[in-house]
């Protein structure tokens, strides 16, 4: 008599060394089509699964010296790692197969799941996973709510509907002071810049005419962060935010490489898929810095440049003390988060930061919470080259600053700890055609904490060197 089968086959795990350059081959030439990705640094790894023609193959990369999948393919090279079937009874299929003497290993539970793993003594070298639920399973309708709508948020992590995320949008613009003619939502897209998956917000261009804005978020936050300020410009302007590496919705660098460098070649990149035209970037903090990069190398192209609180040189203690923020910690719920962040954001309504944190939280499969960007960042600034790193980054902007021709207004917020007057005056001298304007009540983050104050400087700036 037949048994009956193990489960359905949800997906075909294969080891890599890198996904970066894995994807191409399974996109390119065997016309795997993405579906979702997610990277788990304290576990080790990060996956991005594919379809083929129905079938799910989940690529794995190793994160992290000590990780299994190093391990295993430094034994064993590039391929096959596991195969994962769907067994909804799975507690009680794993209790049967022990009792036919099937060695089970690493047995898990999740908050709505259990999973195991059959040892590959016993099934002649193949790794078999067998569970249900997410986030085992591969085609589990969270992974794509994660993917296409952030679900993981402060809302105590149920997704917000077009509708919710909509009113939510118009809350924050009322408590702003702002009025905008209409509430929408951006659309978002991804591009591929060297076998990298960079995430954008694309508010829609309002006429043939209207002027390129490229909006550049700050370390630890994402795009969203230029929501308010975007849906004010979005009926005169084409405005664009991108999710920089690491952050948001884009992928994460496998090797932690969050260089300069490696920021220049995305928004090069970037520029050149999406077609933006004569672009005014717009950077705040790390977004500034890499504004500024760019526009050594690309003012003549550009129309103009906006750099919100940052410069070459920052107050050291303002700077370690978002790092401190953002560094990586685990709580039990958003609220938690939210506490958190209105402690360290007094002057932030903490309705508005309670959206923010919607789009920039994630849930770990043991339930916590932690911040959406991939925090290796923080823990590795924060090692015994910080200050020497610092002074080298400052020495490249100062080198920097005298190739920028475009106009560029220099950015601070009136309360930020992070630059001073002092600093933001010398550095907008310094540029060849550079201004320096104070925007009150606000800190480090001027685009929330006061984005009508932001737009009143950056509105005529706009349509004096877009004209």
């Amino acid at each position: 008599m037949a048994k009956q089968p193990l489960g359905r086959l949800d997906h075909i795990g294969i080891a890599v060394r890198s996904i970066d350059q894995a994807r191409k081959f399974f996109e390119e030439i065997l016309g795997a089509r993405f579906l979702h990705e997610s990277a788990r640094p304290e576990d080790g790894f990060r996956v991005v699964n594919f379809e083929l023609n129905n079938v799910i193959i989940e690529l794995i990369e190793p994160v992290g010296e000590d990780s299994f999948v190093r391990k295993f393919i430094d034994k064993r090279g590039e391929g096959m790692h596991h195969l994962t079937f769907n067994v909804p009874d799975a507690r009680e299929r794993v209790a049967q197969l022990k009792a036919q003497g099937v060695r089970i290993v690493d047995e898990r539970e999740w908050p709505d799941s259990f999973e195991a793993f059959i040892s590959p003594r016993s099934s002649h070298g193949v790794l078999i996973q067998i569970g249900s639920g997410f986030p085992t399973l591969s085609d589990h309708p969270q992974w794509y709510a994660k993917r296409d709508q952030a679900s993981d948020g402060a809302n105590g992590g149920d997704s917000m509907n077009t509708a919710e995320e909509i009113e939510q949008l118009r809350l924050v613009a009322e408590i702003s002071g702002l009025k905008p003619p209409k509430v929408v939502l951006p659309d978002e897209g991804d591009v591929i810049v060297e076998h990298f998956r960079l995430h954008y917000l694309d508010w829609g261009r309002p006429g043939p005419g209207a002027g390129d804005v490229l909006f550049l978020h700050g370390g630890g936050l994402n795009a969203h962060t230029w929501d308010v300020v975007s849906l004010m410009l979005r009926t005169r302007y084409r405005c664009v935010a991108l999710d920089q590496r690491g952050h948001g919705n884009s992928e994460w660098s496998p090797g932690c490489d969050y260089a300069m460098a490696s920021h220049l070649r995305d928004i090069e990149g970037f520029v050149a898929q999406m077609k933006l035209r004569r672009p005014v970037l717009v950077g705040q903090s790390m977004g500034g810095i890499n504004a500024i990069n760019y526009a050594s190398r690309h003012s003549e192209e550009m129309a103009g440049l906006v750099v919100v609180d940052v410069g070459p040189e920052i107050i050291a203690a303002g700077g370690a003390r978002i790092r401190d923020f953002i560094a990586a910690p685990q709580l039990d719920s958003p609220e938690e988060f939210l506490q958190r962040a209105t402690k360290f954001n007094p002057l932030r309504d903490p309705r508005i930061l309670r959206r923010s944190l919607y789009y920039n939280l994630r849930q770990l499969p043991n339930g916590k919470w932690t911040w959406k960007h991939d925090t290796r960042r923080t823990v590795e600034s924060q090692g015994e080259d910080m200050a020497r790193a610092a002074a080298h980054r400052a020495e490249e902007l100062w080198q920097a600053v005298p190739r920028i021709k475009c106009p560029t207004m220099v950015v601070r917020g009136a309360l930020s700890d992070v630059i001073s007057d002092t600093q933001a005056e010398k550095f907008a001298k310094a540029l060849p055609n550079g201004r320096f304007v104070r925007v009150e009540k606000a800190g480090h983050n001027v685009q929330g904490d006061n984005p009508a104050g932001l737009l009143a400087v950056l509105e005529p700036f706009l349509e004096e060197v877009t004209a």
